[in-house]
């Protein structure tokens, strides 16, 4: 499985020690907002990084192509925490893109929440 996600705040990151501080400042700084994923220890990654959110949404359905394998046989799970119309854009150009078997939009929930803060997404396939 395939994690991806895009936050609006590095904030929780940078607290929780997942995230150096420098490194989170100066992103906010300059709006840089970074496509991060999973590694298969389950440590996270920075997968690239665009000016702005919709700069950076483009990027994170771009990279489901370059990540992923068979999406054919895969669920699309994306996750969001009270960004219901960016879920719903996902949705929309993750089917153009591609064909996965299915494609759901659910609400974040417990530390997954914390985490992705007002605004995150989160991609599994």
């Amino acid at each position: 499985m395939q994690t991806l996600f895009v936050l609006d705040s590095l904030d929780n990151l940078i607290k929780a020690g997942r995230m150096g501080k420098l490194k989170g400042k100066i992103a906010s700084f300059f709006n840089i907002k970074p496509v991060l994923g999973a590694t298969e220890e389950g440590t996270i990654t920075l997968v690239d990084k665009a000016r702005g959110s919709k700069r950076a949404i483009r990027k994170l359905v771009d990279k489901i192509g370059e990540k992923g394998e068979n999406l054919e046989e895969k669920v699309l799970g994306i996750a969001h925490c009270n960004a219901l119309e960016k879920a719903e854009y996902i949705k929309e150009k993750a089917a153009e893109k591609y064909n996965f078997r299915e494609i759901i939009i659910v609400e974040t929930a417990g530390i997954s929440t914390v985490y992705a803060n007002e605004g995150g997404i989160v991609l599994a396939f």
